[in-house]
């Protein structure tokens, strides 16, 4: 189920009526629940460009709940109904890096017998 691909959290500001919810996730995800018009033109260009580099991606979206929900109604909300038609925010890229277990080894003073 592509909706697994995907973590949100709804907040609230303190000094604000309505609450927010933010979801991040694989990009292929996001773009189908985002609104297509909040997509940029060069979205799958900027994935392939970061995919091809080696880069981990995610994808952010976030949209504002009706303001007319109180927190008892939002604790309530079926996670389909609050992670549809969100904006699309941006992709996040990290580098893959990983250091080979012996190199950790030596760094943490661990002793390697072969």
């Amino acid at each position: 189920m592509m909706i697994l691909q995907c973590m949100s959290v709804i907040t609230r500001c303190l000094s604000a009526q309505g609450f927010n919810v933010y979801c991040k996730g694989s990009p292929e995800v996001l773009q189908q629940l985002c609104q297509p018009e909040s997509i940029t033109e060069d979205y799958t260009q900027q994935l392939s460009i970061f995919a091809k580099r080696g880069f981990r991606i995610i994808a952010v979206g976030f949209k504002a709940l009706n303001p007319k929900l109180n927190y008892t109604k939002v604790q309530r909300l079926s996670r389909i109904i609050h992670l549809s038609s969100l904006t699309y925010s941006s992709l996040l890229n990290r580098k893959l890096s990983t250091p080979s277990p012996l190199s950790l080894m030596h760094h943490g003073l661990q002793s390697t017998l072969m």
